[in-house]
């Protein structure tokens, strides 16, 4: 997710904690604790995204460092716990009045650990929920696991958790301000056509409904309601992800009999369940090649039409774009098995790139995940050019994340 989503969902959390413990035994004590939960939450929920600091400069050249180091080890359970050890360190440190509270309150030093534990756990199921993936249970498991569940930029998120904060901030000019912006990007969502009408007033509704809940109130049932509804959204966006996936399968399926469907990833229209991008990989073992198709779909015509489908999930719709079972099929990419294979087993460089990639094109000249490309040979950060990296030496070091397009490598997995 983006650290918009990441950063309100751990104030939510944090507030929630504080709310949850006994009052200290005065009001300035009172204010230290609840500040120093709310920024240990939200910075907990951002700081396994400090390995940008390293993945692009410190590890390895454009693309393998970004590729294979951002959502690395510091997206893993366990390296979450030393992580949470150095947050803990550094507030201890360099926050004086907290340390003198931490000193003397056992409430405060058991809301600080679950802040910290509660964030970092946030990160990782946020980022879950896309189709970029994370593999949380290295070193026992090195699989990648991909939600393909919520768009990385989800309005939903923000308006369920920031409007109880929003209520609570008692500076009503930053209030005020922080207010109009939320409901603006919202208007400018759907100005751009990015979530639908219904989606607007949807989020207008709970919006509202969340406002009244924690107007004049001190308790924790808006912050809870947030959470609730942001479960109920995330389950509700689970069965659609499946569905999609199971109709664009079969879709395929009867358009290439011939043809196995190895993995479809799923890209969710923000706050909208009806409409899925798709980018899916095919395997035809007997004619030597593989297919990338990439489409859109809508679950339901009659409420919402596939044509109308946000566009930032797919391509556009052209004069080459096929229906197919219901899809709009928006581009195709066949590609060479035995290059494929060769590259990757050949070439110390495509193997690693490999390691990330789970809708991979391989040609001679480059390499590409087509989850993130629908603008020919290039246009994305998975972009490897083959050709300039040929004269390099291997790029080390390589984390030993699992293939995620193993089925497609036959040999060399």
């Amino acid at each position: 997710m983006e650290n918009i989503s990441h950063t309100v969902a751990g104030l939510a959390a944090g507030e929630f904690i504080h709310r949850s413990l006994h009052d200290e035994p005065n009001t300035e004590s009172q204010s230290v604790r609840r500040k120093l939960l709310l920024v240990a939450c939200a910075v907990a929920s951002n700081f396994p995204d400090l390995d940008l600091v390293y993945s692009n400069v410190l590890v390895l050249p454009n693309p393998l460092g970004y590729l294979l180091h951002h959502r690395g080890h510091t997206h893993t359970i366990l390296f979450a716990f030393p992580q949470a050890l150095v947050l803990i360190g550094l507030m201890w440190l360099l926050w004086p009045k907290a340390r003198a509270l931490l000193k003397v309150s056992v409430s405060a030093r058991k809301g600080l650990v679950a802040s910290v534990a509660v964030g970092f756990a946030l990160h990782l199921a946020m980022d879950f929920l896309n189709s970029y993936g994370i593999h949380p249970f290295y070193p026992v498991d090195s699989h990648w696991v991909f939600g393909d569940m919520v768009f990385i930029v989800e309005p939903f998120f923000w308006v369920a958790f920031a409007t109880p904060l929003l209520v609570m901030m008692r500076q009503s000019k930053v209030r005020n301000l922080l207010a109009l912006l939320l409901g603006t990007l919202q208007i400018v969502f759907f100005a751009f056509d990015l979530i639908p009408l219904g989606s607007l007033i949807g989020l207008v509704a709970m919006a509202l409904g969340l406002f009244f809940l924690q107007r004049g109130s001190s308790s924790r049932r808006a912050l809870a309601t947030a959470f609730v509804a942001s479960l109920a959204f995330v389950i509700v966006q689970f069965y659609s992800s499946g569905l999609a996936k199971r109709l664009v399968t079969t879709g395929l399926s009867i358009r290439d009999s011939a043809s196995v469907v190895l993995d479809v990833a799923a890209s969710a229209s923000p706050t909208n369940p009806l409409c899925w991008g798709f980018v899916s990989v095919e395997k035809h073992e007997s004619a030597g090649t593989y297919r990338i198709t990439r489409g859109r779909l809508s679950l339901s015509e009659s409420l919402q039409p596939v044509a109308r489908c946000s566009r930032v999930t797919s391509d556009p719709v052209g004069e080459t774009s096929q229906i197919v079972s219901g899809m709009i099929i928006t581009g195709d990419d066949t590609g060479d098995l035995a290059q494929l294979r060769k590259s990757a087993g050949e070439d110390c460089n495509v193997r690693a790139w490999m390691r990330f990639a789970r809708i991979p094109y391989v040609t001679e000249k480059f390499a590409i995940d087509r989850r993130f490309s629908v603008r020919g040979d290039g246009g994305n950060f998975s972009y490897l050019n083959i050709e300039a990296f040929g004269a390099e030496k291997c790029a080390s070091p390589i984390p030993e994340w699992s293939f995620p397009r193993a089925d497609l490598m036959g040999e060399f997995d």
